[in-house]
C-alpha cells in the first residue's frame, strides 16, 4: 500500500474536469450501497455529491459505472479507491451488523414500553380501585 501512495503522490496535482469510472466488485451489493460508495467518495474528495451519478448498475458481482461532473484531483481520486476497496467489504458488513442490532435494539425498547405502559395501566386501575374502596 506505501507504494501506491508514493506513485499517486505524483497524481495528486493533476485534474480532470469531467470523468467515467467503471467499478467492478466482487461482492454483490445493493444500488443504495453504491451510492453510498459515491457519496462517500465526493465527501473524500470535498466536491457536492450530486457532482457523482451512477449511470449503470447491474447485480451479481456488482458492476457500477458512474460520473464525476466537476474538477477533481487524481490523486485523491486514486487515493480514495485504494483505500476504500481495501475497506469496502468490512464496511458494508459491519453497516449490515449494525442495522440488524438496530432493529433489536428498537424491538426491545418497544417491548419495553409497551410493558411498562401495562404495567402503568394496571397500578392506575389498582389506584382507581382503592381509591373507590377507601370513599365507601
Amino acid at each position: 500500500m506505501k507504494e501506491i501512495e508514493a506513485e499517486v503522490k505524483d497524481y495528486i496535482s493533476v485534474y480532470t474536469e469531467e470523468a467515467v469510472f467503471n467499478c467492478t466488485l466482487k461482492n454483490s451489493y445493493s444500488k443504495a450501497d453504491a451510492s453510498k460508495f459515491t457519496h462517500q467518495l465526493a465527501d473524500f474528495l470535498v466536491i457536492p455529491r450530486n457532482q457523482i451519478k451512477i449511470v449503470s448498475y447491474q447485480k451479481g458481482s456488482t458492476v457500477f459505472e458512474f460520473i464525476i461532473k466537476c474538477s477533481v484531483s487524481i490523486g485523491g481520486f486514486l487515493l480514495f479507491i485504494n483505500f476504500s476497496l481495501h475497506q469496502v467489504h468490512k464496511t458494508i458488513d459491519y453497516l449490515a451488523k449494525i442495522k440488524k442490532n438496530i432493529k433489536y435494539l428498537r424491538k426491545k425498547a418497544n417491548d419495553k414500553k409497551e410493558e411498562k405502559q401495562e404495567t402503568d395501566k394496571v397500578q392506575t386501575e389498582q389506584q382507581n380501585w382503592l381509591s373507590c374502596r377507601l370513599q365507601l
